[in-house]
């Protein structure tokens, strides 16, 4: 009944203001179109293309030394968590519930992945937020710091949940890889085949997501224009800004309206991201609900993410304060040389992709490690026996 009633609340509004849910429609599309399209599609693409060839299943077994011990997932959640952190939400999560509907992941294992990947990617947090909203590279490196941080200590909370379903297997690691690999690379076709797929289901991904976007932004226009936001400050007990409730429902126009500096602007933009907002999270439960994960864990990381993330911002902004400077033009994502709107958008996904490239190289170099320390570690054993 809630839900029908906030439903013709907002079919009223929208037939009693035409003008403010026009204009907010058209700022929705400009968002998707000029950032959230050139950022997003290439990702999709690749990330769909990877996952055809078997590369998921590849790196899988090659990172289950690092994310078994430490979140208690198999390695495929390691590329999961990169594709989150680095491109972007919804993709983390999109990725998690396919890598839960090929059967690489168990029901209670995709419940703690899906807690923690879903994130902001450094192109928004770094160039959008940082460099357009509060004027320094180094504030959004300061948050996209604080939000990793966060989504990491969701995951170590998760990982104590629940019986482990298996342990890493560090036996013929590279051979395993391989036939993974293989496996997956057979499921897929020839690779006109799978690049065909990889594409049209990137753009079906981001028109799912540019509705929302659109959808969302009509709905904070129309409430901002009846005074939704302005009442809710002034009723709730808690001394918070419009951007807060803003930000509760879609982050952009949430981290606009905190304020462009100081502690408690950064420290609440912090807060603000980790939590995502309702249309994320209606664009990334939309692929969850095709699984069995359930949205109650979804929901629950993302509230932790933002606490963890507002808590590591108040413990260590002194350490931003005392080495973070301007860093406008000079920084990665920062969108140096006057470049705007498409062409930051193009600048940091090439960033990106050079990020995404590196934790994945950083990640399977660490398993590596491990895997040959732990071998090296039970020939002792053996010997000394």
């Amino acid at each position: 009944m809630l839900i029908a009633v906030l439903v013709v609340f907002l079919n009223v509004a929208l037939v009693m203001y035409p003008e403010v849910a026009m204009g907010a429609a058209r700022e929705g599309l400009k968002l998707w179109l000029d950032n959230v399209l050139p950022a997003l599609l290439p990702f999709a693409v690749g990330i769909n293309v990877l996952g055809g060839l078997g590369f998921t299943r590849f790196i899988g077994v090659l990172l289950e030394p690092v994310m078994q011990p430490l979140f208690r997932v198999p390695g495929a959640g390691g590329f999961a968590l990169v594709t989150g952190l680095v491109s972007g939400s919804p993709l983390g999560a999109k990725v998690t519930a396919d890598m839960r509907m090929e059967g690489l992941l168990t029901k209670r294992e995709a419940r703690r992945l899906a807690a923690f990947t879903n994130c902001c990617g450094p192109l928004f947090v770094i160039g959008a937020v940082g460099v357009g909203l509060f004027g320094d590279a180094s504030a959004g490196y300061f948050l996209y710091a604080v939000h990793i941080l966060g989504a990491l200590a969701v995951g170590f909370v998760f990982r104590g949940f629940g019986k482990s379903d298996r342990t890493a297997d560090r036996k013929r690691i590279l051979s395993r890889a391989h036939l993974e690999m293989s496996h997956g690379r057979s499921r897929g076709g020839n690779f006109g085949q799978i690049l065909g797929a990889g594409v049209m289901n990137a753009m079906e991904t981001m028109l799912f997501v540019g509705g929302f976007i659109v959808l969302f932004s009509v709905i904070i226009g129309v409430l901002r224009e009846v005074g939704v936001f302005t009442a809710a400050v002034t009723v709730l007990p808690w001394d918070l800004p419009e951007g807060v409730m803003m930000g509760f429902i879609e982050v952009a126009s949430g981290v606009k309206n905190l304020g462009n500096g100081g502690k408690e602007a950064l420290i609440m933009a912090a807060g603000v991201i980790s939590w995502g907002g309702l249309c994320i999270h209606a664009q990334s439960l939309g692929y969850i609900s095709k699984t069995d994960i359930g949205a109650l864990p979804y929901l629950t990381g993302k509230a932790l993410h933002a606490a963890f993330a507002a808590g590591f911002g108040v413990l260590l902004y002194p350490v931003y304060a005392a080495i973070g400077g301007n860093t406008v033009s000079a920084g990665l994502f920062s969108g140096a040389g006057g470049a705007g709107g498409m062409g930051l958008a193009v600048q940091g996904a090439k960033s990106a992709s050079a990020l995404f490239i590196v934790t994945i190289a950083v990640l399977t170099v660490f398993a590596f490690i491990v895997y040959s320390t732990t071998k090296t570690t039970k020939k002792h054993k053996k010997r000394a026996v």
